[in-house]
């Protein structure tokens, strides 16, 4: 994983590092770890959305609609946010979605977007993400959900922790993680889905958080899963479930916003790479003997929870007010710049999202 950036983007950069740990965010204590569920027209989803500040998240691709090579903006995409640092929870639409330049749907390469959203409220509160992997004690993958969509009543997290390891598993079901093993995370273990449902269907988890100096920090989101012996998480013999590492991305994303993303590195010498545009290597699955599956898996695989009400009373937004319903709403296809002069990444985004 490239980890040197120009001397043009140190500055910006130096500027988003976790040089100190804190508070708000305590040891072992997801409760501390601003949290968000992504909500498509009423009903919560099983896609990992990774919260970057109070008006911005980074989500897979695949957990979006698509009308052709655009993003289905139709649809009503909403992020609910939890109560931890302030004891506010929140609800808002999605105001712009902008899909990375090189995701590619057939291969899950690059299955990263930026979500926008609470566009008139104050910048409150950022989640730093993990940076090294090799600083990193220990994995934590983690399950988060709404326990009443139309209430936003929060069930407690469930999560599983894992050391960082190698599975050699990994790489033999998919091509894409063996030629891109430094961006990625896998894992075996999936888990059912959170609320009781008539439905023996696993589930990946959503993120996975990594553990330096006693705290967990966001470090990705999962992307697809491979099963082998099974079409589904249903019935299948065997099952990997990998989760993209944001380290990478954090160019892109910063790109986008423009403004500082927020990340955690131990060592003061590590730096995010400097490539808003880049791109983890596009590898074809010609392996006609395990099924690729990613996006919304309670939808892929017929598993019922709770949708929302046509109310959402007794919510209200991050700065105190009614529940934010949004700007006006647009998609965007970032084409990223980065490391430019001065250390200020740009992003010209002034494209209908494509789905390449």
């Amino acid at each position: 994983m490239p980890r040197l950036c120009s001397a043009a983007a140190v500055g910006l950069w130096l500027a988003a590092a976790a040089r100190g740990y804190p508070a708000r965010q305590p040891a072992d204590d997801l409760s501390g770890v601003k949290a968000g569920v992504f909500v498509k027209d009423g009903n919560q989803t099983a896609c990992g959305l990774a919260l970057l500040d109070s008006r911005a998240a980074m989500l897979s691709a695949d957990c979006l609609d698509f009308n052709g090579r655009a993003v289905d903006m139709d649809t009503d995409y909403r992020v609910y946010i939890d109560s931890a640092y302030d004891g506010a929870p929140a609800q808002h639409a999605v105001d712009a979605v902008t899909v990375h330049p090189g995701y590619n749907p057939d291969t899950r390469a690059n299955n990263i977007a930026v979500l926008e959203f609470n566009g008139g409220g104050a910048l409150d509160w950022h989640n730093y993400n993990a940076l090294v992997p090799a600083e990193w004690d220990s994995l934590l993958y983690v399950q988060r959900y709404l326990a009443d969509v139309s209430t936003a009543a929060w069930g407690a997290p469930n999560s599983l922790v894992q050391s960082n390891r190698t599975d050699p598993a990994c790489a033999d079901l998919s091509p894409l993680y063996a030629a891109n093993a430094n961006n990625y995370v896998c894992t075996d273990a999936v888990i059912g889905p959170p609320l009781p449902a008539d439905s023996s269907c696993k589930v990946p988890y959503s993120l996975v958080y990594a553990r330096a100096k006693g705290a967990y920090y966001q470090a990705g989101i999962a992307s697809y899963a491979v099963i082998a012996g099974g079409t589904n998480l249903c019935s299948y013999a065997s099952a990997r479930s990998y989760f993209v590492l944001l380290a990478d991305y954090l160019p892109f994303a910063q790109s986008v916003l423009n403004r500082t993303v927020h990340y955690l590195a131990l060592d003061d010498t590590e730096q995010p790479q400097s490539a808003a545009n880049f791109t983890v290597k596009d590898v074809d699955d010609d392996d006609d003997s395990h099924a690729v599956l990613s996006g919304d898996f309670y939808a892929l695989q017929g598993i019922a929870v709770p949708s929302a009400s046509d109310s959402d009373s007794g919510l209200d937004s991050a700065d105190g007010g009614s529940a934010h319903d949004g700007l006006s709403r647009s998609a965007t296809i970032g084409v990223a710049v980065g490391c430019a002069v001065g250390g200020v990444l740009l992003a010209a985004a002034a494209f209908v999202s494509v789905r390449w």
